[in-house]
C-alpha cells in the first residue's frame, strides 16, 4: 500500500467537498519499508507510480483528519488500477491511456468520484505541503496524530498484523 504524504516530488493537493486529496508520484509503500529479516525477500512488493490519497475534512465543523480513507493508486509495471480501504484492495482494470501526469489524475479522480458519489469537480490548492498552510485543508502540524514536534518531518504508520510502527523521513 503507498504511504500517505511521500514522493518523490511536490505532489498536488486537491479538495473535493468534505474530501482532501494528496496526488503522490512514486509514493513510498508500507512493504518497502519493512526489512527483508520481518517479511522476507519473497513477498512481492508493488511499487506504485501514483498514489491519490484521500482524507476527510468536515466542512462545518472545519475539523481535518489526517488519517486517509481512501486511497487510489497506479501501479508501476502492471498500470493496474486499485483502491485501498480500510477493509479491502479493490482492482479497477487497467490504465488505457498514456500514464502522464494529466491522464493519471483525470482517471484517479474520476474513480473517485464513482467512489463519493460525486458529479462536481474537486479545486486545485496546490502542493502536498500547503495542507500545513492552506486554510482549505486546516491541518495545524502540533494538532497532527503523525507528526512529533522535534520532528514534523516523520510519519508513523502502522502494519495492522504486527502492531510494528515504522518511520518514515519525508526527505
Amino acid at each position: 500500500m503507498p504511504l500517505p504524504w511521500t514522493g518523490d516530488n511536490d505532489g498536488e493537493l486537491w479538495v473535493w467537498h468534505d474530501y482532501f486529496m494528496t496526488l503522490q508520484h512514486s509514493p513510498k509503500t508500507i512493504l518497502g519499508l519493512a526489512s527483508s529479516e520481518e517479511l522476507g525477500d519473497e513477498i512481492d512488493k508493488p511499487n506504485y507510480l501514483y498514489a491519490l490519497t484521500v482524507f476527510y475534512r468536515d466542512v462545518a465543523t472545519q475539523q481535518t483528519h489526517t488519517d486517509p480513507i481512501l486511497i487510489f493508486c497506479l501501479e508501476q509495471d502492471s498500470l493496474a488500477l486499485s483502491v485501498f480501504t480500510s477493509r479491502l484492495k479493490a482492482n479497477h482494470g487497467t490504465l488505457t491511456h498514456e500514464p502522464t501526469l494529466d491522464n493519471v489524475r483525470s482517471t484517479l479522480l474520476s474513480l473517485m468520484a464513482q467512489y463519493i458519489n460525486r458529479e462536481d469537480q474537486p479545486t486545485h490548492i496546490g502542493i502536498i505541503a500547503d495542507a500545513f498552510t492552506s486554510p482549505e485543508i486546516g491541518i495545524k502540524m502540533e494538532a497532527s496524530q503523525h507528526r512529533k514536534a522535534n520532528n514534523p518531518k516523520a510519519y508513523f504508520i502502522q502494519i495492522p498484523q504486527k502492531m510494528t510502527s515504522y518511520r518514515v523521513n519525508l526527505a
